[in-house]
């Protein structure tokens, strides 16, 4: 049952254009947080983080822009001379 609900969820990831269980894992990472930080500055549980990083369901859009939002902010902006 897990791997069938991962294929559901990796189909809907695709279709809604979201961020894939490995790169959110990464950028979480990253940003040098553990799970239950990200979990707090995403409003959700570590358990429903953990199941959005084992591909077991998407995560929802909004949760997604989030963290591509804090991924955008911690990456070094290029000083132009």
């Amino acid at each position: 049952m897990d791997e069938s609900l991962r294929r559901v969820a990796a189909e809907v990831r695709v279709r809604d254009g979201l961020l894939a269980p490995d790169e959110l894992a990464a950028i979480r990472v990253s940003l040098g947080h553990s799970p239950t930080q990200m979990a707090e500055l995403l409003g959700t549980s570590e358990g429903r983080l953990s199941t959005w990083e084992a591909g077991t369901f998407p995560q929802p859009p909004e949760a997604d822009v989030l963290i591509r939002s804090l991924a955008a902010e911690a990456e070094p902006v290029a000083m132009i001379h």
